[in-house]
């Protein structure tokens, strides 16, 4: 339980007592501008609105799906599996984000908008000791990538949106810097030259390459 003055502090970061719970309900609706015909917003403008918004609101719940998944070496997880995963994390009550109550807006509203904007996918799995199929969630490949590399989760979160469809990404391997610029040429910290590297599977590829030398990933789209 939390108790002490940190403990308060850190509870009213995961849960701010805003007059929602969780996200504005009506952010699903003003992403679906997006596929607004003759809308003159562009798709990236809106996707960083809707990422202001989602961490203005759960900055902590966010950051804290994406370590866990990152701890579990993005192994696609269940929403109150993560819920629970999420309440150890921040040493919070049982049931802070699994109670049927206060499951949708603390944490399932997170996990729908974070699928909308694709820094989540979702693929069935099994509840853990039954055979029953649901839902799970892991971070997309652009997201893990530049995760896994250090890039904090609210930078990330939209250097993954620059990175769009491309399926290669630009390193550093002296540095395992990762670029959020797909034109970057040159490594920030010491001025070598950057290698265009498979998004998939890290290997790096010539940007002429239509296929992943490492794992056969169809290079679709590649930064230059």
């Amino acid at each position: 339980m939390l108790n002490s003055g940190r403990d308060r502090a850190a509870r009213w970061f995961v849960f701010p007592r805003f007059r929602e719970e969780g996200p504005p309900r009506n952010l699903a609706s003003f992403m679906a501008l997006r596929e607004t015909e003759g809308e003159t917003i562009d798709d990236l403008s809106l996707k960083r609105l809707a990422y202001l918004v989602l961490l203005g609101y759960r900055p902590a719940t966010v950051s804290g799906i994406v370590s866990v998944l990152l701890e579990n070496k993005n192994r696609a997880m269940y929403g109150s599996e993560l819920g629970k995963a999420l309440e150890a994390k921040f040493d919070l009550p049982r049931g802070w984000y699994t109670k049927a109550r206060y499951y949708e807006d603390r944490l399932e509203r997170v996990l729908r908008i974070l699928s909308e904007l694709g820094s989540l996918r979702q693929e069935e799995v099994k509840v853990l000791g039954t055979e029953r199929v649901t839902a799970g969630y892991r971070l997309s490949d652009s997201l893990f990538q530049l995760t896994s590399h250090g890039t904090a989760v609210e930078e990330a979160l939209l250097e993954a949106d620059i990175l769009g469809g491309s399926k290669t990404f630009k390193i550093c391997k002296d540095h395992d810097f990762v670029a959020a610029d797909p034109k970057a040429k040159h490594c920030l910290f010491c001025g070598k030259v950057l290698v265009s590297a498979c998004l998939r599977c890290g290997k790096p590829v010539s940007p002429h390459y239509e296929y992943c030398v490492g794992c056969g990933e169809a290079l679709l789209s590649k930064t230059s």
